[in-house]
């Protein structure tokens, strides 16, 4: 007997996988950030947990709360598409920062981890979930 349906096992697997892109999403950025500034490579390992750190505090529960819900509604309404997600993961990125720090350096940061974890949650629920 299967408690969930389809759907809401797919989401399950996508919400609980797709925030852990915020790692190597994390290790990209100090290596580019290696190759462009002057730092040491023991002063950016520990930027790089500290972004891994805050990342993954901070996507598990805007994509338990947000994305999930946001996938529901864009399912319900049949506009679940890749480019519907990186949409809404840009305004909910956007909207966040204006409740902390909104500079700019900031928002480019939470839009491309916002980015990576979205495209991450659409491939799993279409791609990995359906193996599954």
């Amino acid at each position: 007997m299967n408690t969930f349906s389809i759907t809401t096992r797919k989401n399950i697997i996508a919400t609980l996988t797709a925030p852990l892109a915020v790692i190597p999403a994390s290790l990209v950025f100090t290596l580019f950030s290696l190759i462009t500034n002057e730092h040491s490579l023991s002063k950016l390992t520990s930027e790089a947990f500290i972004l891994i750190l805050f990342g993954l505090i901070y996507s598990y529960p805007l994509t338990v709360l947000l994305g999930f819900t946001s996938v529901l509604i864009l399912r319900r309404f049949k506009l679940f598409s890749f480019y519907n997600t990186l949409i809404i993961a840009v305004l909910v990125a956007t909207i966040v920062c204006s409740f902390i720090v909104l500079t700019l350096s900031i928002w480019l940061l939470a839009t491309y981890y916002a980015v990576i974890v979205a495209s991450v949650y659409w491939y799993v629920f279409h791609k990995v979930a359906n193996k599954i």
